[in-house]
Order: structure tokens, then C-alpha cells, then sequence
């Protein structure tokens, strides 16, 4: 009867408690994200990415590396072995608000050895809509007007990895990672007044898609002693992106007809890396475990693209105006990210297990642009030409400090119910600024733009899951997310033994 109260009290706080609310001065967004490479936000990828299992995102996204968890440790290192006496199938299929993420992998075991094979899906939801409105007027007008969405962002790639005891005291495994990445965002507005007098047609297209591939390799040791464990591993990323930023439109009168369009066809390649260390100790009677945690990582990227813009208007009198802009971007930008923190652990008893972990995360993000190109001007009588160059620049500098507690209550020898909440604070400042420099009839003139944000976030969440196991078939893990009562935020993993 106490256990089935002490349950009762933990489940009635966890679904009491709404982890959508917080409090927040302004939204800061990710830090590996620049608005000044594309006309929308482009996000480098990160050496840091790595899964998390359902367990560990019921606790709190801030536990990760700080909080033993057997998935979680062998695809942060590898060299973790996943246990190695069964062979096992193990899915995770996400939830819808994580844009219906699917995972599916298995790991065999080979005498001592353990081969892991998996493949990931992410972005399965497809995002289209259209939306029609039309307007009807007693004086004769006709109004329409159609817009139509299209996001459908795509992940999807394969894992291999192997682990293996080199001695009683060391462990090591190394794992490859290919990503193929489509993110498509795809728009077009068409307006039409059919009225007479003030006939008009517009069509706007805009495409902001990115489509790349990522290579992530990892390798990793285990060195074993008295109640410690030394955790150390290295990472290569390299990645490949050809995003599109493009954006036409083309209006239509009576009297005349205008095209303005413009294309950024861009090439960016990253390559990033990332040293980790993690102390795990645990007292002699095993009921208190700690982890430091320290790592560092850094991403380096250039660009390289083209910049052009065309606007033409053509008036039923014959005359027509372009004005022509051709140039060419080249830049690069750096990642500095350095996180440390520690975790603990305490085992109460058979049925009550707590967390709780600190963690501090640095970022740092550079990016310089230089952009140069003609702009020629083009009518009936003259043409005219203006040498112009543009340098932007963005610097981002994040600090997140991140508390989170967690529980586990055992129900039994089949049943685990967990939650955990996170107070967390970040910090952050951007800083941008353009250089103009136009040249026109011998004269030089130059005029800069300078913006700057200072922002400051403190948010509360919360998460709550449960496992059914068992020991010879293996289990189900059940994430509820947010808020037990809504279904968007519900994921599902499970692990087979075969």
C-alpha cells in the first residue's frame, strides 16, 4: 500500500504539472543557426548530435552524457557495448510534434563483439496545404487569391558500429553515420482583380529548400579501474549543402508587366569534429554513481555561391526597364561549443532510483560574407553600371545552464514509471553588421548597418514515460511527453530479444 502511494503522489505531480508553460523574456534561437549565409536561417550541423533513447527524454534533454543510459551511452561512444550475450531488434518511433522521427536498428553479438546496423527516418509527416479566397463586390469586382505551403523536412540514413573488449580493463568501437538531408520549403501566392478597370494578376514563388549529406564518424575507448571508468571518444562531421534561395514574382496591369526575381544558388561545406571525457565513479556498495563530463567541439565551414537579381518592366507603350544585379559570395564561419557538467545518482532502494545533473554549455558563432557584382541599368535612352560590394557579418554567443531531476519508481519486476522536469536558463547575444561600398562615376560611397540583441530565457519543463520489460524478450518504453493527455507528444521504442 506505500508503494502504491508514493506511486499514485509521483504520477499525480507529473500530470498536474503542464511543461508548456514558461516563462521566457525572448526566444533564443539554436545557436548553430545563421539568418546572413541564406535569406532564411541556415543551421550548420553539429559534431554534438548524437540519439537519445526514449528513457533518457523522459528525464530531461540536459541529462544527456551526465545520466548512465545504455543506448544513449553507446551512440554518444561507441565503444559502450549494447549487451552483448543477445541478439536484439530495437525501434523508436517518434512522435508527431518530432515531425514522425522513425528509427530501426539491431545489434549482434559476435563471441565478445557487438555489430550494430541501423537506419533512421525522420520527417515522414508531410506539411502541404492551400488555402483559395475569392470576393465578390456589387460594384463588379472579382478578387482571388491562393496561397500554397510546402514543408516536409526529410532525414534519413544508416548506422554501423562495432564494439569490443580489447582486455579485462579496456574497451573500445567506432561507428560511421550517412545522413541524406532534404528540407523543403516551398511557397507561391497568386492574386487575381478581375474588375476592369483595375485589372491585376501577381504570382510570387519562393523556394528556400536545402538538400545535403552529412558524414559522422565516431570512435571511442573505455578504460576501466577501481570504481571509476574513464569514457573517452572523438568525432569527425562532414557535411555538403546546396540550398536554393529563390524568390519570383511577376505582376500583371492593364498598362504594363514587371518580373523581379532572385537566385542565391550556394555551396557550403562544414567539417567538424568533437573531443569528449567522461569520469564515472561509483561507492563501493553501488548505490551512489557520479559522471563528469567535459567536451569540447569545434565546426568550421566555407561558402562559395552566386547572387542574382532581375527586375524588368515592360509598359503597353513599348517602352521596358531592367535593372541587372550579377555577383558572386564567398565566406566562411566557426562553431566553438564547449559543455561541462556532472550527474548523480542514488539508489534509495529496490523501487526508487533519483537524478539529478548541472550542466553549462559555451557557443560561440562566427560568419563573414563578402559579396561582389555589378547593377546595371538598362532603358530606352541610357545604361548604366554601379560596381557594388556588400559585407556582412554575424557573431552568436550562447550560455545554457541546464538542472535537470529525475525519478524512477520500479513497479515490480515488469514495470518502470519516470518523469523528471528542467529549470533552465539561457543567455544570449547577436551581433550583426553590412558593410556597402557602391562605386559609381569615380565615387566611392560606403555606409554600414549594425544590429545587435541581447536575450535572456528561463524556462521550466517537463517530461513523463514508462517500461514494460522483461528480461528474456525485452521491453517497451512508452514517452508521454509534455502532457500525458495529449497524443502529439506521445513516441513509442521498443527492444526484442531473438
Amino acid at each position: 500500500m506505500k508503494q502504491n502511494g508514493f506511486l499514485l503522489a509521483i504520477l499525480s505531480l507529473l500530470i498536474y504539472h503542464n511543461s508548456n508553460a514558461q516563462y521566457y523574456q525572448y526566444y533564443i534561437g539554436d545557436p548553430y543557426s545563421t539568418t546572413i549565409v541564406l535569406d532564411n536561417i541556415f543551421t550548420i550541423p553539429k559534431p554534438t548530435e548524437s540519439y537519445q533513447s526514449q528513457r533518457m527524454r523522459a528525464f530531461a534533454e540536459g541529462s544527456f552524457g551526465l545520466i548512465r543510459d545504455d543506448y544513449s551511452d553507446h551512440f554518444r561512444n561507441p565503444a559502450y557495448l549494447i549487451d552483448g550475450n543477445k541478439n536484439e531488434i530495437f525501434g523508436d518511433l517518434g512522435s508527431i510534434q518530432d515531425n514522425s522521427k522513425f528509427f530501426l536498428g539491431g545489434f549482434i553479438p559476435i563471441a565478445d563483439k557487438s555489430v550494430g546496423i541501423s537506419i533512421n527516418l525522420d520527417g515522414m509527416r508531410k506539411n502541404k496545404f492551400t488555402e483559395n479566397y475569392r470576393y465578390n463586390s456589387s460594384s463588379g469586382q472579382d478578387f482571388m487569391e491562393t496561397y500554397t505551403n510546402e514543408y516536409p523536412p526529410r532525414r534519413y540514413g544508416t548506422r554501423f558500429s562495432f564494439s569490443s573488449p580489447i582486455n579485462s580493463d579496456v574497451n573500445a568501437g567506432a561507428s560511421y553515420h550517412f545522413l541524406k538531408v532534404e528540407e523543403i520549403s516551398r511557397s507561391s501566392i497568386t492574386r487575381k482583380n478581375s474588375d476592369s478597370l483595375n485589372f491585376s494578376d501577381n504570382l510570387r514563388l519562393l523556394d528556400y529548400s536545402k538538400f545535403g549529406t552529412i558524414h559522422k564518424i565516431d570512435a571511442g575507448t573505455l578504460l576501466n579501474f577501481t570504481n571509476f571508468v574513464l569514457d573517452l571518444k572523438t568525432t569527425l562531421l562532414i557535411s555538403s549543402y546546396k540550398p536554393k534561395s529563390q524568390n519570383e514574382t511577376t505582376i500583371r496591369s492593364l498598362f504594363s508587366t514587371e518580373y523581379r526575381a532572385w537566385f542565391k544558388p550556394t555551396d557550403i561545406d562544414t567539417r567538424g569534429g568533437l573531443i569528449s571525457a567522461v569520469i564515472s565513479y561509483v561507492s563501493p556498495d553501488k548505490r551512489h554513481l557520479m559522471r563528469f563530463l567535459a567536451q569540447s567541439g569545434y565546426t568550421t565551414y566555407d561558402i562559395k555561391g552566386k547572387a542574382t537579381t532581375l527586375d524588368t518592366v515592360s509598359y503597353t507603350s513599348g517602352s521596358t526597364y531592367k535593372y541587372i544585379t550579377d555577383g558572386t559570395r564567398e565566406g566562411d564561419g566557426y562553431v566553438l561549443d564547449i559543455r561541462s557538467g556532472c550527474g548523480y545518482e542514488r539508489i534509495f532502494s529496490k523501487t526508487f532510483v533519483a537524478y539529478a545533473a548541472i550542466s553549462v554549455n559555451y557557443i560561440l558563432h562566427k560568419t563573414n560574407i563578402s559579396e561582389n557584382g555589378n547593377h546595371t541599368s538598362v532603358s530606352s535612352l541610357t545604361t548604366t553600371t554601379v560596381n557594388m560590394s556588400k559585407s556582412p557579418s554575424e557573431k552568436l554567443e550562447t550560455i545554457d545552464i541546464r538542472f535537470p531531476i529525475a525519478l524512477e519508481y520500479f513497479y515490480g519486476d515488469h514495470v518502470i514509471f519516470r518523469g523528471g522536469f528542467e529549470p533552465r536558463y539561457k543567455t544570449g547575444e547577436t551581433l550583426k553588421s553590412i558593410l556597402y561600398s557602391d562605386f559609381y562615376n569615380d565615387r566611392t560611397f560606403t555606409y554600414e548597418q549594425k544590429h545587435e540583441i541581447t536575450r535572456n530565457e528561463l524556462s521550466l519543463s517537463s517530461n513523463f514515460g514508462a517500461t514494460i520489460k522483461h528480461k528474456d524478450y525485452g521491453g517497451v518504453d512508452l514517452l508521454f511527453g509534455n502532457i500525458l493527455t495529449d497524443t502529439k507528444f506521445w513516441s513509442i521504442s521498443l527492444r526484442v530479444f531473438i
